[in-house]
């Protein structure tokens, strides 16, 4: 009986000792999932900042031209009526 007794008793410390080997490795592999996931916000973040910033440079081109435009329509108009 006490045979069987250490038996079980062995089974169970290696069960224990796997079951915090594999605890400690999910712990080890969503700090990294984490850490990754971290990286990937912070560099999608940045890559929408330089395209709002380069959206915002674009419009303002558009609202530049356009007044341009309108100032080389209106001396057109005034060309025509002389």
């Amino acid at each position: 009986l006490q045979v069987a007794l250490a038996k079980e008793q062995q089974r169970r410390e290696k069960a224990e000792g796997e079951a915090s080997k594999l605890s400690s490795e999910i712990e080890d592999l969503t700090a990294t999932l984490f850490e990754q996931a971290n990286e990937m916000v912070a560099t999608e973040r940045k890559a929408r900042a330089k395209l709002e910033e380069r959206v915002e440079q674009l419009e303002k081109r558009d609202v530049e031209k356009r007044k341009r435009l309108e100032r080389l329509e209106g001396a057109l108009k005034r060309i025509d009526r002389v």
